[in-house]
């Protein structure tokens, strides 16, 4: 089967090609691994390639419209499959409607965000299938391979079950802590699908990229996403994660730092092992620098973890201190004080560290 993925544009940010979408990367490798042809249509660096010709969601619809009927008609794929965050909504909307019109037959599945949290909608939209994803029992890898399960049996469309593909609510092998690796069991982001070198972020002067070691999050912050799945802690073996790490050095030499997209690097149980993977990965004697996203809280705040990350190479860490008001921290169900949030800037300063407070 041939799947072209389709990326949308992020207009909302100053620049969507600082970092790439790694969910939709690694769904692709999947869907390779099983034998399928796969190929991305990558829709952000609108700014590149327009400047500011671009101002509102129609304009941008149709221009990346004509990108999208391009690569249909170069690769003729079976399935189109989209990734979409509520932002990108309106513009994947307009690209799902305007090829139904120039590719009636061609069917199309939809998964990210937005689908986790609003499925109904997307197939009011004219989604032919919705893949909800349980983000701590491994993503949406497991949904996205039934759905092609049931296209590769040979029956016909009209044949199938047409609507919401929903992974189970706990499967088996989810972690919180120490145990059995369950994201382990998916390929690498298949990153050579994208032109990598053409994004670009830059932490200390070095040339930045992203990676996840873990999915979901356990903690209960009043302001955040709670959807089915969500709230469970999915990691990634220190072992699987080295391997990621030598294989972006071999293929993409110009990295010099590592961008850790988890929520918060330090909540796993293992966190010290993990600290000593990644300070033993380097090319020709340069280590690896990071940057990452760190849980404050009084059971965190050990100043050994701050000499530890600063060992293995972190140079920046970021934290969501959300308010320096005891009272809003209290309602927003924070599990932080204000004083938590000044040790965490105080424990980076002593080790190095530049910290960033959101």
């Amino acid at each position: 089967m041939k799947i072209l993925f389709v990326q949308p544009p992020s207009q909302f940010l100053l620049d969507d090609r600082a970092f790439p979408y790694l969910g939709p990367l690694q769904v692709a490798a999947v869907a390779q691994r099983e034998g399928h042809e796969v190929r991305v249509v990558d829709l952000t660096g609108h700014d590149r390639r327009c400047g500011a010709a671009l101002h509102d969601e129609c304009d941008l619809a149709s221009e990346c419209l004509g990108l999208v009927r391009v690569a249909c008609e170069e690769f003729a794929p079976d399935l189109l499959a989209f990734y979409a965050l509520y932002a990108q909504f309106p513009v994947v909307v307009a690209l799902r409607r305007g090829l139904c019109e120039s590719h009636p037959e061609l069917p199309a599945v939809i998964g990210g965000p937005h689908a986790n949290t609003s499925p109904e909608e997307c197939r009011r939209h004219g989604f032919d299938w919705v893949v909800v994803a349980d983000q701590g029992g491994g993503g949406g890898e497991p949904g996205f391979l039934a759905l092609l399960d049931r296209l590769a049996s040979g029956r016909p469309r009209s044949a199938l079950e047409s609507g919401i593909l929903r992974v189970p609510s706990r499967p088996q092998g989810v972690v919180y802590d120490r145990g059995e690796y369950v994201n382990d069991r998916w390929p690498h982001p298949a990153r050579n699908l994208i032109d990598l070198e053409s994004y670009r972020y830059e932490v200390r002067g070095r040339r930045t990229t992203t990676l996840v070691t873990q999915a979901g999050c356990p903690f209960a912050c009043h302001f955040c996403g709670h959807n089915d799945g969500y709230q469970k802690l999915a990691l990634r073996s220190p072992a699987h994660v080295e391997a990621e790490l030598r294989a972006i050095l071999r293929d993409y030499p110009w990295v010099g730092c590592v961008m850790l997209y988890d929520d918060e690097v330090n909540i796993r149980g293992d966190f010290l092992d993990l600290l000593e993977t990644l300070g033993r990965v380097g090319e020709h004697g340069q280590r690896l620098t990071y940057r990452g996203f760190f849980k404050c809280g009084k059971s965190f705040m050990r100043p050994e973890v701050f000499t530890a990350m600063a060992e293995a190479g972190f140079v920046t860490l970021c934290t969501g201190a959300e308010a320096a008001d005891p009272q809003v921290l209290r309602r927003v169900g924070k599990g932080a004080t204000v004083e938590d949030n000044t040790q965490f800037i105080d424990l980076c300063a002593e080790h190095g560290i530049d910290a960033k407070i959101f």
